[in-house]
Parts: C-alpha cells; sequence; structure tokens
C-alpha cells in the first residue's frame, strides 16, 4: 500500500491528539490535580517524543501521589488502551472492506500503523521496567492484577497487530488476522516471510518481541512474585 508522506503526517498529529485526549479523559475522571503540564521538563519526558503511548502515560501518571491512585490510573489506561485498540482495529478492517485503496483508509491504516509501534513500545517499556524493578512498585496492584494487566495487553497486541498487518499491499483481512495470529502465538511465525519486505519484517519482529517481553519477563516475573512487591 502506497501512503503518501502527508497522511502518515496527517495520522501520527492525530494520534498524537487521541492518545492526549484518551489520557486526559482518565486523568480527569479521577479528579486528579495537578494537570500534568508542569512535569514536562522534569523527568526524560523528551526521549519518548515519538512514542505518544508512553510520553502521555509517563506525565500523568507523573503528578499522582498515592500508590491507590496510581493503580487505578493504569488499570483504567490498560482497559481503555484494549478498547481502543478494538475500536481502531475494527474501523481499520470496516474502511479497507468497503472503501479499498482511498485516501481516508489510507490515513485509517496509518493510523493503525502508528498504534502498533507506539502501543508496542509502551507496553515492552512499561513491563519490562515493572518486571525489572528492585525497589518497592510506585503502585499498589497485586501480583494477580498485574497478571489480568498483561494478559489484557496479550489479547491487545493480537488486535492492533492484526491491523497493522494491512499496512501490507498483497495481505487482505482474512490474512492479516491469520498472522496476527500465527505470528503473536509464535506457532507460525515463518508464514509472515512468504513474500519478506522491510515492513514485513518490521512489524513481525516487533510483535514476537513485544509477546516474548510480555509473556516470558512480565508474567514469569508475576507469578513469582509476592503482593507486597
Amino acid at each position: 500500500m502506497s501512503i503518501s508522506i502527508g497522511q502518515i503526517t496527517l495520522a501520527f498529529f492525530a494520534y498524537y491528539g487521541l492518545t492526549y485526549i484518551i489520557k486526559y479523559c482518565i486523568f480527569k475522571s479521577m479528579d486528579l490535580k495537578p494537570m500534568p503540564n508542569n512535569h514536562w521538563t522534569q523527568k526524560r519526558e523528551f526521549l519518548f517524543i515519538f512514542v505518544p503511548d508512553l510520553l502521555w502515560a509517563v506525565l500523568f501518571k507523573a503528578p499522582i501521589k498515592t500508590r491507590e491512585s496510581r493503580s487505578k490510573f493504569v488499570k483504567l489506561n490498560n482497559d481503555a488502551n484494549l478498547w481502543f485498540s478494538i475500536v481502531l482495529t475494527l474501523l481499520a478492517i470496516g474502511v479497507t472492506a468497503w472503501s479499498p485503496v482511498t485516501a481516508f483508509q489510507k490515513i485509517i491504516i496509518a493510523l493503525s500503523f502508528m498504534r502498533f509501534l507506539s502501543r508496542s513500545f509502551e507496553i515492552f517499556y512499561a513491563f519490562l521496567c515493572d518486571a525489572i524493578q528492585s525497589k518497592i512498585s510506585s503502585t499498589s496492584l497485586t501480583k494477580s492484577e498485574r497478571i489480568k494487566l498483561a494478559l489484557k495487553s496479550y489479547a491487545e497486541i493480537y488486535i492492533y497487530s492484526a491491523s497493522a498487518y494491512l499496512v501490507l499491499p498483497w495481505i487482505g483481512i482474512d490474512k492479516a488476522i491469520t498472522l496476527s495470529l500465527n505470528v503473536g502465538t509464535l506457532t507460525n511465525v515463518g508464514m509472515a516471510f512468504t513474500e519478506p519486505t522491510h515492513t514485513e519484517n518490521l512489524i513481525v519482529f516487533v510483535q514476537v518481541f513485544t509477546t516474548l517481553c510480555l509473556v516470558v519477563l512480565s508474567l514469569a516475573s508475576y507469578i513469582s512474585r509476592s503482593d507486597e512487591a
């Protein structure tokens, strides 16, 4: 699929805005103060400038003081991310089915690809840091709650990866869904390399890497961890 620089740019800024709105709504729903604007330069946020999901998650989480409130924010954020991925994937599939090769469809697919990269990095970073932390957690999440969060994110990877595969011109809806399931379960990764390209390699390796991080590092760590950690 040929997506222009203009469409990619529009999708990027649209995604930036959408992720901000989601985090803002979660923050406001908890009636938290102050707003995170004054925390912009206090940490390493600029390193995440091209990863909107992680950038806004870090910024909105920073001013939250109590462990209980942080836990609630993390859980609400996890649920919102799952639903956002479901809606965006359904939209991408629907647009591809009914209005293929239109400017709007290309923007939606570009948006889905942005989601794939940004959310994958956020999942990798968040769960990796949580798994290897050596001090008491900044949240009050229990072991079972952490496992539930990881499982939701695991399911989410399948969902948003399916729409990301639609960026490849020779892959239809059915194959995109099948490919996501095969790669995500690590049962038939070779299926993705019948007609390998740099873009396809990127999607496959990002999905595999994120899945392995979530399953091997996070879930294994949570199962062996006490609730006090």
